[in-house]
């Protein structure tokens, strides 16, 4: 499956580019080849890191934060 998943309360449940959008939790459905966590706010990567570990994704393998 293709979708966002985004860390904006007020962006969860629309989409983008036509996929839809979910929160951080959802991450764990998600399941597929890559996630990539594109971030720009300071000490959110940290958060997307320990809440991928948290749904059991590995980074360098189920994620990469690319910014």
């Amino acid at each position: 499956m293709r979708a966002f998943v985004e860390v904006v309360p007020r962006k969860v449940g629309g989409t983008i580019n036509g996929l839809p959008v979910g929160a951080l939790p959802d991450a764990a459905a998600l399941r597929g080849p890559l996630h990539l966590a594109a971030v720009g706010q300071k000490g959110a990567r940290e958060r997307i890191r320990a809440e991928a570990a948290r749904v059991g994704l590995v980074e360098g393998a189920g994620f990469v934060a690319v910014a």
